[in-house]
């Protein structure tokens, strides 16, 4: 009886920590937590941070801001305006772009690595060399620019199991598709 206690004390231990773990890194957002506002994020890159990971813009007016080389790591973005955004070698890793407006966006070596843009709009975007691998599931990728767009993982040395850019009902009418990469369906 006593090995079943200690079990259910280590379990207990371990969804502990992995909760304290997620709140840390701010995945789990607090429901009274307001976004950050475009005035702060502009502060923000005129004062020179290139760290935005794991901020909540959720909502936000982000038109025509340059993001270039930042760090955008697990930042939710869900229903943003980034149209015209300069998103250029960013890591947005592990993003929520759920719905958020992408038309012309810069995102040419951007990372988006289990990136949430299901719904999104990249109208016209530029993901020339971007790696993306990630849920873009009825995005509307309409004259995007997806030359040498890596869209999946090389399988020999991966143990996680398929990693892909998911595009199911996807619109890809008049996107560039050429030179895609030859490990993946994009």
């Amino acid at each position: 009886m006593n090995g079943g206690i200690d079990f259910f004390n280590r379990q207990i231990r371990s969804i502990l920590v992995v909760a304290f773990c997620l709140v840390t890194s701010g995945l789990i957002a607090y429901a009274d937590e307001q976004p950050a506002s475009r005035d702060q994020v502009v502060a923000m890159l005129e004062g020179g941070e290139t760290d935005f990971s794991n901020l909540d813009l959720r909502g936000q007016d982000l038109t025509n801001l340059d993001f270039s080389g930042t760090n955008l790591f697990g930042v939710d973005m869900r229903k943003a305006d980034l149209s015209g955004a300069k998103l250029r070698g960013c890591n947005l890793d592990m993003a929520l772009l759920r719905g958020a407006n992408l038309t012309r966006a810069d995102l040419r070596d951007t990372s988006l690595f289990a990136t949430v843009l299901a719904e999104a709009t990249l109208k016209n975007s530029d993901l020339r060399g971007a790696r993306v691998m990630g849920n873009l599931q009825g995005a509307d990728l309409e004259g995007a620019n997806l030359a040498g767009v890596r869209g999946s993982a090389d399988m020999r040395n991966q143990p996680m199991g398929l990693v892909r850019a998911e595009l199911a009902q996807a619109v890809l009418r008049g996107a560039n598709l050429r030179g895609r990469s030859s490990h993946g369906p994009i």
